[in-house]
C-alpha cells in the first residue's frame, strides 16, 4: 500500500463490489488564491496559492463507506465539496458512473445533483430558519420536479424513515423548535428524499451531543442497508470512522498519504502521520496496549518497565 504522496498516486483498490467504481477521482487539484490587501482583492491580484486539495486520486465502489480523515485544514471538506462540484476543481478528473463532472455545465450537472447529496457539519446552518421542516424538504423535491402529485406523502415518508415520527408532528415545525439531533435528522431526510446514490457526510456528528452521535451513526448505517447508499464520511474522529467505514483515507496538507481497509489502517499504519492520529484517539482503558502505534511500542521498549504500563495492568 503506497503511502508517500510525492510518488505514485495513492488510490487504494476499491472494495470488490463491482467492476466499475461509482466515483473515480484522478489527480484532483483545488487551489485558492491568496489576497493580501483590499487593492489586491479589487484588482484580482494574488500573492500566492493555497493548495487545498493537491493531486488526490481515489476510487469509490458502490455501497462502500469511505472515510476521509485528517486534522482541521487538511483539505478533507474541500475534497468533499469538490466531489459534488460545490467548489470548482482547478484540475484533474471526477467521474461519476463514467461521466466526467469537471467542466460540466451547470445545466447538465443539476439533474445529477439529486444522485449526489451532502450532509453538512452544522445542522443549524443547513436549514432555512424561516422555512418549516416540511417546506424545506418539499422545496428540494419541487426543484427536482419529483412527486408532483403526492409531495406531502414523500415528505412524510422521508421524515419517518429518519426517525422523526409521527411525521405530522414535525412537518409544521421550524428549525428553532428542534434539538440538534432532530435538525440533523431533518437534514438527512431532505437529502435522502431525492433518492441519492452517494451521500457526502461532512462531519455530521461533530456538533452534536455525545449521547446523540451514536444514534446518528446508527441511522446512517441503517439507511446504507435499506437504501443501498454509498458514503464519503469526512471526519477528524478516527473512533467513529473505525465504527462506520469500510476503508479510510488519511489526508494531510491536501494529499492522501495513506489509504486502506479500516482494520489495516488501525492495526498496521504505514505513515508516521497516521500513527500520530491513532495516538491521539483517547483510550478509556489505560491497560489497553494499542498494537497499531509502533511508536508507542518503541517508546515503551526504550523506557523500560518504569515508562510502560502501570504495574496494576499485569
Amino acid at each position: 500500500m503506497p503511502t508517500k504522496p510525492d510518488t505514485a498516486a495513492v488510490t487504494g483498490p476499491p472494495a470488490d463490489r463491482g467492476s466499475e467504481p461509482l466515483i473515480s477521482i484522478r489527480d484532483l487539484h483545488v487551489n485558492f488564491a491568496l489576497r493580501t490587501n483590499a487593492v489586491a482583492r479589487l484588482l484580482g491580484r494574488s500573492s500566492g496559492t493555497v493548495r487545498a486539495v493537491d493531486g488526490v486520486s481515489l476510487d469509490l465502489a458502490q455501497g462502500e463507506v469511505l472515510g476521509i480523515v485528517g486534522e482541521s485544514g487538511s483539505g478533507k471538506s474541500t475534497l468533499g465539496r469538490a466531489l459534488l462540484r460545490l467548489v470548482s476543481p482547478s484540475g484533474g478528473s471526477i467521474r461519476y458512473r463514467g461521466r466526467e463532472l469537471v467542466g460540466m455545465h451547470e445545466s447538465q450537472l443539476r439533474p445529477m445533483r439529486r444522485k449526489l447529496q451532502m450532509v453538512f457539519q452544522d445542522p443549524h446552518a443547513s436549514l432555512n430558519p424561516s422555512m418549516t421542516v416540511g417546506h424545506a424538504i418539499s422545496d428540494a423535491l419541487r426543484i427536482h420536479r419529483l412527486y408532483p402529485g403526492d409531495r406531502d406523502r414523500a415528505v412524510a415518508d422521508a421524515l419517518e424513515r429518519v426517525g422523526l415520527a409521527p411525521a405530522e408532528r414535525f412537518v409544521p415545525k421550524y428549525p428553532g423548535e428542534l434539538s440538534g439531533g432532530q435538525k440533523q435528522r431533518a437534514v438527512i431526510a431532505r437529502a435522502i428524499s431525492l433518492g441519492p446514490e452517494l451521500l457526502v457526510a461532512d462531519e455530521p456528528i461533530s456538533m452534536l451531543d455525545m449521547s446523540v452521535r451514536a444514534k446518528i451513526l446508527g441511522l446512517l448505517d441503517e439507511l446504507k442497508r435499506d437504501l443501498g447508499l454509498t458514503y464519503v464520511y469526512i471526519t477528524h474522529d478516527l473512533a467513529s470512522a473505525r465504527f462506520f467505514c469500510d476503508r479510510i483515507a488519511i489526508m494531510y496538507l491536501g494529499k492522501v498519504i495513506e489509504i486502506g481497509p479500516t482494520a489495516e489502517i488501525f492495526d498496521n499504519p504505514r505513515h508516521p502521520y497516521t500513527e500520530a492520529l491513532l495516538k491521539a484517539v483517547p483510550d478509556p482503558d489505560p491497560c489497553t496496549r494499542r498494537p497499531a502505534a509502533r511508536s508507542i511500542r518503541a517508546a515503551r521498549r526504550r523506557s523500560g518497565p518504569a515508562g510502560g504500563r502501570p504495574a496494576t495492568c499485569g
